[in-house]
């Protein structure tokens, strides 16, 4: 069992990503939001309320696309077809582990996008990179469209440890 931490996932799911023993993981501290962080405040600046509830993000907003660092057009038009604007309340949210240490006790697996990697924990990473456990991608937010190879590379590594 171990911890990967992606900029493309963002949920917490055991088992997941098909490799059969990874867990995915928010990259947020216990008692963290994602509205602690600038790009969730900026983004809710283009949200809407629709029935009552506030969304942020939607696929027509002006800087949907330029968060996610896809550029292709190609790329564009399969995505604005997918996605769909988020709950605000979601991102105010804040993350409670009840167990930390055993969270903190998983070995950890990190793939970034190297735009990413000022704002992060730099203890964490250096910690992983001598671990052999960092790979870094030079692309933007959403690395499974602008590198897919790259990303499916260092997943099928990582699930053959």
């Amino acid at each position: 069992m171990c911890r990967l931490q992606t900029d493309t996932h963002q949920f917490l799911a055991e088992g997941g990503v098909g490799l059969g023993k990874q867990i995915v993981q928010v990259a947020l501290g216990n008692g963290q939001a994602n509205a602690d962080f600038g790009h969730s405040r900026k983004a809710r600046e283009h949200g809407r309320v629709v029935n009552g509830i506030e969304l942020i993000m939607f696929p027509d907003g002006p800087d949907t696309v330029r968060l996610y660092g896809v550029t292709d057009p190609a790329d564009i038009a399969w995505m604005a077809e997918r996605l769909t604007p988020q709950p605000w309340k979601c991102m105010e949210q804040a993350l409670r582990l009840t167990n930390e240490a055993a969270l903190w006790a998983i070995p950890q697996y990190h793939i970034v996008c190297k735009s990413t990697i000022p704002g992060r924990d730099p203890g964490l990473l250096a910690k992983a990179r001598a671990e052999g456990r960092l790979w870094v991608i030079d692309t933007g937010h959403d690395l499974m469209m602008t590198e897919p190879r790259q990303t499916a590379d260092a997943l099928l590594e990582i699930a053959a440890r």
